[in-house]
């Protein structure tokens, strides 16, 4: 495994061209793991949504399964990267998210799924040498390119994650 720096990441995402995209085609239209939202209405709906947040915390077991059945060390150090790289998320959501979102859209639910989607692909990067879990660092790719991954379902549980879909705005 390729261990991947937060850092690195954070600086893309400093440049990267926050929501220009949403609601445009992709090279993945037609892809069953992809559904598209049709409206920043719907989007914000999916970022709230019960089942999004399921999918959000089920991809983040991943990772701490891995580590705590394996590196149970380094998986004590969980809050202290959280703590590191922290003020860099803040940065990213008071500096270019907040300025791409139109103000209607600034919502909560939308904030705090920005949050969640960073959070998790920054640890998977801390974590990066010592597991393959790349649910959140795949997600951050659909920001990078311009748009916003703003939910996740699954029709049940025993298929998350390999049959869980996207919902892309």
């Amino acid at each position: 495994m390729t261990p991947i720096d937060w850092r690195m990441l954070n600086d893309e995402l400093l440049r990267c061209p926050w929501f220009e995209r949403v609601g445009e085609r992709t090279d993945r239209d037609g892809d069953p793991l992809i559904r598209r939202a049709v409206s920043w209405n719907e989007a914000i709906r999916w970022a709230g949504a019960e089942i999004s947040w399921w999918c959000a915390n089920e991809a983040a077991n991943q990772i701490r399964d891995a580590l705590h059945n394996h590196y149970n060390r380094e998986y004590q150090e969980w809050n202290n990267h959280i703590t590191s790289f922290g003020s860099a998320i803040d940065g990213l959501l008071l500096g270019p998210v907040t300025a791409s979102l139109p103000a209607e859209v600034r919502t909560k639910d939308v904030m705090d799924w920005v949050r969640s989607d960073l959070t998790g692909a920054y640890l998977e990067c801390v974590y990066s040498h010592q597991s393959d879990v790349r649910l959140a660092l795949d997600r951050v790719e659909w920001y990078k390119a311009g748009h916003f991954p703003c939910g996740w379902f699954v029709e049940e549980e025993s298929a998350f994650p390999e049959h869980a879909v996207t919902v892309l705005y």
